[in-house]
């Protein structure tokens, strides 16, 4: 149907409203003036020009361009529509889409990257906020260790895609008030160690922060990537809640994680060092965490737990400072 149609819509219940549901190749269109549109789930999937300027109101579902993601372990790979265009008026900032497409104003400008960065206060923390508070599929990627999401009002949260957070040198992250969608972190955050944010406890709202251990500590190359992508797994936003401990639970009792070609165990040091990062991590009032596991398997592993930690306390001194007052 793509190549044999420009494009292929429903009429909707409004007059002048229309829902497409898929754009053909290579189809350029021009929306007619006070046209109302709906674009629909995956209905882009090849090049094409889409001129949304004089429309009175466009509406974006989720996923509107699609995207063919592959998670290959180490990395992830997108099929890249190479020329994919899309013209909006500057009251349309609002419309997110995907950094392969060409955006431009009807004068033909060039849309800026609606993501902005500056340094906070504490200049080692990169803040990142956005003028349509949206981060799409692998949209971000600065180098930077440690970022805040700041959304734009009090009352803003930011939408973040699945796997949009593409950082290979993230060690921590505040996300703040934000909706996701599905695992919000590529396979490229393998040193991710600290996620704090927002979450629902109760009739309260917390902020919260919890941990896992980056992937160079848990294992030599590949084999700590795949430990530590299998970790980062409970960050997956699921009703709301962006962690869940459970993933960390089962790891931790199965003693492996099974990836593409290869088994990786976990030994003693790995689950030593997943044990502190469960322990030290924020409580979420109403969840009923269970940590008895990590507090019995600290308890009964303490002389390897303290050479642990004072093998990396120059690096990595979180863990020892959290060791000696455990065993106090």
């Amino acid at each position: 149907m793509r190549s044999k149609y420009k494009l292929v819509a429903r009429p909707a219940k409004e007059p002048d409203k229309l829902c497409v549901l898929l754009v053909g190749i290579r189809a350029n269109v021009k929306f007619p003036k006070g046209s109302s549109v709906v674009m629909c789930r995956n209905s882009v999937n090849n090049d094409c020009i889409l001129d949304f300027s004089e429309c009175s109101s466009v509406i974006f579902k989720p996923n509107v361009y699609m995207e063919h993601i592959h998670d290959y372990g180490a990395a992830m790979l997108r099929n890249i529509i190479y020329s994919c265009n899309a013209v909006i008026n500057r009251s349309q900032e609002q419309l997110s889409f995907p950094d392969f497409v060409h955006v431009k104003y009807p004068d033909g400008s060039v849309r800026d990257n609606t993501l902005k960065f500056e340094k906070g206060e504490d200049k080692s923390v990169l803040l990142v906020s956005s003028v349509n508070n949206t981060i799409m599929p692998l949209g971000l990627h600065t180098g930077a260790k440690n970022i805040k999401l700041v959304g734009s009002g009090t009352d803003k949260r930011f939408i973040i895609n699945k796997f949009a957070i593409d950082e290979k040198n993230l060690r921590r992250i505040d996300l703040g008030k934000f909706d996701g969608t599905d695992e919000i972190f590529s396979s490229a955050c393998h040193e991710l160690q600290d996620v704090c944010g927002y979450i629902e406890g109760g009739w309260r709202i917390y902020h919260i922060e919890k941990h896992i251990p980056p992937s160079s500590l848990i294992g030599k190359g590949y084999r700590g990537r795949i430990l530590h992508r299998e970790l980062m797994k409970a960050f997956k936003d699921v009703y709301g809640s962006f962690y869940h401990q459970n993933v960390i639970d089962d790891v931790f009792c199965k003693g492996y994680v099974k990836g593409e070609y290869e088994t990786v165990r976990l030994n003693q040091r790995n689950r030593i060092l997943i044990a502190i990062d469960i322990l030290r991590g924020d409580t979420i009032p109403g969840r009923g965490e269970d940590r008895t596991l990590y507090e019995n398997y600290l308890n009964s592993h303490r002389r390897y737990a303290e050479r642990v930690c004072r093998d990396i306390y120059s690096d990595y001194p979180e863990y020892g400072d959290f060791i000696m007052g455990y065993f106090k």
